[in-house]
């Protein structure tokens, strides 16, 4: 089963902080649980807000 993750986040700073600190630990926790990431990107906005997206995948359940 496929999943797309979005995940908004106030400025651009701290989205930048979520994905070079946060998700670098997700590529290694994740595969532990049986879960592959596919990509992740992010989205700045017009307004400043800024919008993580990711694509994950998994023979198990994902809704959690």
């Amino acid at each position: 089963m496929f999943q797309l993750k979005i995940y908004t986040i106030n400025n651009n700073e701290n989205a930048d902080i979520y994905l070079n600190k946060h998700w670098k630990r997700h590529l290694v926790s994740l595969p532990k649980h049986g879960i592959t990431v596919h990509n992740v990107y992010k989205e700045v906005g017009t307004d400043g807000e800024c919008r993580i997206f990711a694509l994950v995948s998994s023979d198990g359940d994902l809704s959690a």
